[in-house]
């Protein structure tokens, strides 16, 4: 008796404190980009002006996930998928968020993804990388643009390059759809006016 009424308190405990703990969850994980189940991006396929963003020299594979999520805290953390990547300092955020990725539904030659969440102003910058190498950018001036819902134009952030030469970074205080400036198409132009 004293069995039965053990296992059927403990069990459901324990199946509990299981599916809690799985990456990408709210309580495990931290850090680590778990893929999830591709949604529309809206956002992606109502682009315009999409050359404005460096292309891949050479098509990649389309990834089986187009987004993934990671929990991040207040001690901050990072995640990369598809050559994107998301640094986190700490103190950026006052609880436990859900940062995203997300790939264009169409599109994905273009080196560009919607970062998550919205709408939310971080407390400290951001850091972003976007893909360099191998783009129609690669050789040109790094930069970095964001596409402004409002104006529906590419606006020019400006943008570093890693020290390994790669991706192209630059820090921000929201999230939108960001992609590498193709400064080749802007013949190596650092205008800010629309990309």
């Amino acid at each position: 008796m004293r069995l039965r009424r053990f296992l059927f308190g403990v069990v459901p405990v324990l199946a509990l404190v299981a599916g809690c703990g799985e990456a990408g969850g709210p309580f495990g994980g931290e850090g680590q980009a778990a893929p999830v189940e591709p949604r529309l991006n809206e956002t992606a396929l109502q682009l315009q002006n999409v050359e404005r963003v460096a292309a891949y020299k050479v098509a990649k594979a389309r990834p089986a996930n187009l987004w993934v999520k990671a929990w991040i805290g207040p001690a901050g953390g990072s995640f990369s998928y598809y050559g994107f990547r998301i640094v986190v300092p700490a103190g950026a955020v006052d609880k436990v968020t859900m940062f995203t990725l997300s790939l264009p539904k169409e599109g994905t030659e273009r080196a560009l993804a919607e970062f998550g969440p919205h709408n939310v102003k971080f407390a400290q910058p951001i850091t972003i990388e976007l893909p360099y190498a191998g783009t129609t950018s690669e050789g040109y001036e790094a930069g970095t643009v964001w596409f402004d819902e409002s104006t529906k134009l590419w606006t020019s952030v400006g943008g570093t390059l890693t020290a390994d030469g790669q991706r192209v970074q630059t820090q921000v205080w929201h999230f939108s759809t960001y992609g590498t400036k193709d400064t080749s198409f802007m013949g190596g132009s650092t205008s800010s006016s629309g990309g």
